[in-house]
């Protein structure tokens, strides 16, 4: 329970940033219903999905005509107005991330975007602390849906019936995705175990392509169907589609794969810690062809279905899927404890109180025929680990406060070691290029 004081303090706050970016909020909304009125602006939301979903639509789309979109996942009420702002009269289609981190929220989002088009991906448990149920999440994402009018789109997810459910008493024009029957696009033939990566048949009930990506998890799919399901929509060719997802690379620290000098192989989900992703990271781990199964996380977060015994769930789960174990943060004893009481052997599960023991434990115990998942939170940094295993780092601050992933930050200051492949280096460049809109 906060004290008055920090109420107050927070509540002075929130009243600053306010007046701060109003101006900026103000002309975003007079921008949009002037400048870009003759855009299609597409809002895409979701509990999980959704970034993968607006870069895979703006990369069909640019292939189209031009197209603005967010080079990051910048999804709130400072990132919405800013890229709208960067929105001029030649740009054909805006593709903005809308996402809401407490009840209340949407309808400000859902005003000042004013979409032609929505897409909502997937409603499940994120940022649980700040809502009570998932109807209540459904609820939120469902406003973004209102502006629509008779000749909206709303694109939703056949296959989440909270989703589903939203078309509802809707003028607007609606269309589905998803994996059963009842869907207008749906995909069949899913294939995909690492070091294989995901591929799929996708079937609009007219025409089936048969598609192969640079993603690794069979969990994408539903985010790129929605993206097929609104370009064709929206007047792309089956071409445009195809060609587009299937050179559409990894978005860093979202299940993206890396190849270590120590010659283990990595995937780094360390951007989004929660619990829903988690789990599909395990899944990915328990199906892949490799030899040891290594998993390293620091927080996992949105366990209410677990109450009070969220981090026991966790290691319970990694004990079930992993052979070696690498825990960190506020909860790595009780993953510890709880692995190693559901039968993970205890030489194989190790704790650290640092980031960098965490990355030299990693560097000293994994090898070649090793697969690791790193799984952590943002506001973790444990994108840290990553850049440890290719050379030194300058940032040794625990815990960092800065709002951001640690590839885009320039206080981390990283230097590869001369000894490391050139060729092993150039991935993390080229994410930390992407993130900055390079």
């Amino acid at each position: 329970m906060p004290s008055p004081f920090k109420a107050r303090l927070h509540r002075s706050k929130q009243i600053v940033f306010a007046l701060v970016h109003l101006p900026v909020v103000i002309a975003a909304i007079v921008w949009r219903r002037t400048i870009l009125r003759h855009a299609t602006v597409i809002a895409v939301s979701g509990s999980v999905g959704k970034t993968t979903s607006k870069e895979c639509l703006a990369s069909i789309l640019r292939s189209v005509a031009p197209t603005l979109a967010a080079s990051s996942g910048a999804n709130g009420r400072t990132g919405i107005p800013r890229l709208l702002l960067q929105g001029r009269p030649h740009h054909r289609f805006i593709v903005v991330e809308v996402g809401i981190l407490k009840p209340g929220r949407m309808w400000r989002s859902a005003f000042l975007v004013n979409p032609d088009v929505t897409i909502i991906t997937h409603v499940n448990w994120q940022h649980s602390r700040n809502y009570e149920s998932l109807d209540q999440i459904a609820e939120q994402k469902a406003i973004l849906l209102n502006p629509l009018g008779h000749d909206g789109l709303a694109v939703l997810n056949a296959d989440d019936e909270r989703v589903a459910a939203m078309a509802e008493g809707r003028d607007c024009q609606v269309r589905t995705f998803g994996l059963n029957a009842p869907a207008d696009v749906r995909a069949e033939k899913i294939e995909g175990q690492w070091p294989d990566t995901l591929s799929f048949t996708v079937w609009d009930g007219q025409e089936e392509r048969h598609i192969r990506t640079r993603l690794m998890g069979q969990h994408w799919v539903p985010s790129i169907l929605a993206a097929v399901a609104t370009a064709r929509s929206l007047g792309a060719s089956w071409s445009d589609c195809t060609t587009a997802i299937e050179q559409l690379a990894p978005f860093p620290a979202r299940l993206n794969q890396l190849r270590l000098p120590n010659g283990a192989d990595l995937l780094r989900d360390e951007y989004n810690g929660s619990f829903a992703t988690f789990e599909r990271g395990l899944d990915i781990l328990s199906q892949a062809r490799c030899k040891r199964r290594v998993i390293a996380i620091g927080h996992i977060q949105d366990t209410p279905q677990f109450g009070e015994q969220g981090p026991e769930e966790v290691g319970k789960r990694c004990a079930a899927t992993g052979d070696l174990l690498f825990f960190w943060g506020t909860y790595r004893t009780r993953y510890r404890d709880a692995a190693i009481a559901a039968g993970a052997v205890p030489d194989s599960v190790f704790i650290f109180e640092t980031l960098t023991e965490m990355a030299a434990g990693i560097r000293r115990e994994t090898r070649t025929g090793d697969l690791i998942l790193l799984k952590g939170t943002w506001f973790d940094h444990m994108s840290r680990v990553v850049y440890a295993q290719f050379g030194t780092i300058a940032c040794k601050i625990e815990p960092c406060l800065v709002n951001t992933i640690c590839d885009c930050c320039p206080r981390m200051g990283f230097r590869p070691d001369s000894s490391v492949d050139p060729s092993l280096i150039k991935p993390l460049r080229a994410g930390q290029a992407r993130i900055r809109g390079k």
